[in-house]
């Protein structure tokens, strides 16, 4: 067996894993104990139930005990997590710096998944991320290298944030002149929508791509940042959607 495939199952087992720290991190939960359970039933799973991809197919996306049904969500971040891990070992080799580059991949998954659930990014899992980010340098010049573009780069991402709220809020009280003054740090109660178009979070995820990616290249997508903050800003809410095309 390739010792490529090996590493996309171990991938996959890792998935498995990060499935439990979505679910149970956000609420608070240990992640290690109990033991794998059926949220619905409380049931304890068996360790075939644990088999990354296999068993949801095994058991068409419903509990062994209970029958209710199990999310796309877990097959889906298996897969994506063996996938990652194939993909960079492939491209990297057999090293350390892929490892720690396939572990920041897998982290920021996890961070996407909770933050779309829960509206939320861990500041343990975003330090965390940050700090292998920072320390996959083969050399003590890339080391410094990889300093230099986090700090950039969250320091671009921390203006642009600024800028955002500062556009957002004039938009907006164009139309709502009674709405309060907006704060760059806290600006999820000054728009409408009642959501944070970009958190302290974001800008501790932009260090992290900047260190992984280098500001030259995350600098030619921030045109796809402005765009997505916007989008979020006013989802939800058909009155300011005008600023779409303001």
């Amino acid at each position: 067996m390739s010792i490529y495939i090996i590493i996309f199952i171990f991938g996959a087992v890792v998935g498995s894993f990060l499935n439990v720290v979505i679910y149970r991190l956000p609420r608070g939960e240990s992640v290690v104990f109990p033991s794998s359970h059926c949220p619905n039933c409380n049931a304890k799973l068996k360790p075939w139930h644990n088999i990354p991809i296999v068993s949801w197919l095994m058991l068409r996306g419903k509990c062994a005990f209970c029958g209710e049904k199990i999310s796309y969500q877990y097959p889906l971040v298996e897969l994506l997590s063996g996938s990652i891990a194939f993909i960079i070992f492939l491209k990297m080799g057999l090293t350390w710096i892929a490892l720690g580059i396939t572990v920041v991949f897998l982290v920021l998954l996890t961070l996407s998944i909770i933050d779309f659930y829960y509206k939320m990014v861990p500041d343990s899992l975003n330090l965390l991320a940050l700090t292998l980010a920072v320390a996959t340098a083969g050399s003590f010049e890339m080391f410094q290298y990889n300093i230099t573009n986090a700090l950039l780069f969250a320091g671009g991402f921390a203006l642009l944030r600024f800028y955002v709220s500062y556009y957002l809020f004039n938009k907006i009280k164009k139309q709502s002149p009674n709405i309060k003054q907006a704060s760059w740090i806290r600006n999820y109660n000054t728009i409408p929508t009642y959501v944070e178009a970009m958190g302290e979070g974001d800008i501790m995820i932009a260090a992290t791509m900047g260190a992984l990616l280098g500001v030259l290249y995350l600098t030619l997508r921030s045109g796809y940042t402005w765009k997505a903050c916007m989008d979020r800003s006013v989802k939800n809410h058909p009155e300011s959607s005008g600023l779409k095309h303001a």
